[in-house]
């Protein structure tokens, strides 16, 4: 045990920042900074539930499980996304395998010393977002419609199904990390694959945003479609929670069962009991996970990559080119190369029209007074030089982020005037649509 201890404690100063523990002055600045995120997450939780039955999307008898159910499935499935991408990495691509491989320790701890560091990594995350979300719920749900007191024992709870969360979330990624190493393994071998995944889903994601907003009806009248929107939502948060049977049912377990006097929901046998099952479930994926999943770890860990052939690649005849243009093409492929510059103008490209298209769609469909007209156009165009906006932050830091290679650019034999202006180019260039 002492070994799984320090095997975790050594990987885990890697993912985790533990400097503020040095002096008291950091420990309580990142204890104030905790509490801080802790209550705003919270009343920003609160206030979206009271701006809700405000507006008539919640009524004060209603039960708002299912919404927490929502909330909670967001969670979840962003979660499972980052967990099993990030798991991957650290599982079976991390360069500190070679080294840890080498430790005179049990095969099985440093395995679970892999999982057990992803799990202090996904709780810190956790308890940042969906503690403070589920006291906001809590909070407003005996005080925001019961007009009672919020417990100390049902705070306390809070922290059992938490942890109980993380450690599912944890060995699920795992489990799908099998699968997803060698998809990922084979996008990197052949990039045509992950280009052609990418844009089907980039064409996929606006198929399906452009298809809603063309649902947006043509002549909208709040004061009698207002009913109907409220029904509309109802439906569909009870049908949501209907039909994802594994959160809603884990749902409960923060809020306890639904009864009749008291609290909306109380801590009962039953929500132990249901405790107990999800310790089993655990039980089952850990059985699971070191029966299948180490055998692969150690696979891909004891793999050597060091004699793997490299693709040659094909040689090209160099072709002398004039000044402006060889700079020019150099800019480019840099700006290519580099996700920050060419994804942000690739999500301008995408988001912006369909930002213009929504509020076109919601203006044609209210009757608006010539002053809401004027104001709209004047949307429409700050939408349009949004980019040109956002450019500035990438163009201030052209010359600067190159910092103590910049002097190549001096010592180049042509006039400055071109390396320089070539910066520019790209920038020039995609924002010239707009």
């Amino acid at each position: 045990m002492k070994q799984l201890l320090q095997l975790t404690l050594f990987q885990l100063k890697d993912k985790i920042d533990m400097s503020w523990l040095k002096s008291k002055k950091t420990l309580i600045q990142s204890i104030v900074f905790g509490i801080l995120k802790f209550a705003i997450v919270a009343a920003v939780t609160f206030a979206i539930l009271y701006a809700l039955t405000s507006v008539g999307f919640i009524s004060k008898y209603q039960d708002v499980l299912p919404l927490f159910t929502m909330f909670l499935t967001v969670i979840t499935v962003l979660s499972l996304f980052s967990s099993t991408y990030n798991l991957t990495k650290s599982l079976y691509l991390s360069d500190d395998n070679k080294v840890l491989i080498t430790l005179p320790v049990n095969a099985n701890k440093l395995f679970f010393s892999k999982l057990f560091v992803y799990f202090f990594y996904e709780l810190r995350k956790t308890v940042n977002i969906l503690v403070p979300g589920v006291f906001g719920f809590l909070l407003f749900e005996t005080i925001g419609f019961k007009g009672s007191e919020l417990s100390a024992l049902t705070i306390l709870w809070m922290i059992i199904p938490t942890l109980l969360f993380v450690i599912i979330q944890v060995l699920l990624a795992s489990l799908i990390s099998i699968p997803f190493m060698y998809v990922y393994r084979l996008f990197k071998r052949n990039q045509i694959f992950d280009l052609i995944i990418v844009t089907l889903a980039v064409a996929a994601f606006i198929f399906i945003v452009v298809r809603l907003i063309n649902l947006i009806p043509e002549d909208i009248d709040l004061d009698r479609q207002w009913p109907s929107m409220v029904n509309g939502f109802e439906n569909f948060i009870v049908t949501f929670d209907k039909y994802v049977y594994p959160i809603n049912y884990y749902s409960r377990l923060f809020f306890g069962e639904s009864c009749s006097s008291g609290y909306h929901y109380q801590l009962t046998g039953i929500t132990f009991l249901k405790i107990l099952i999800a310790i089993g479930a655990i039980g089952l994926l850990t059985l699971f996970a070191f029966l299948v999943i180490r055998p692969v770890y150690f696979k891909m860990v004891y793999k050597t990559f060091e004699f793997d052939k490299n693709p040659q690649l094909a040689a090209k005849k160099n072709v002398r080119h004039k000044k402006y243009i060889t700079f020019a093409n150099k800019e480019f492929k840099l700006s290519f190369r580099d996700f920050d510059i060419s994804g942000s103008y690739i999500a301008i490209y995408i988001i912006i029209p369909i930002l213009l298209l929504f509020m076109d769609r919601v203006i044609s469909a209210i009757s608006t007074s010539m002053r809401g007209d004027n104001i709209a156009i004047a949307v429409n165009v700050l939408l349009t030089i949004l980019p040109l906006l956002a450019s500035n932050s990438t163009v201030a830091t052209l010359y600067s982020k190159e910092g103590r290679t910049a002097y190549l650019t001096k010592s180049n034999p042509v006039n400055p005037f071109i390396p320089l202006a070539s910066k520019l180019l790209f920038n020039l260039l995609f924002c010239v649509p707009f």
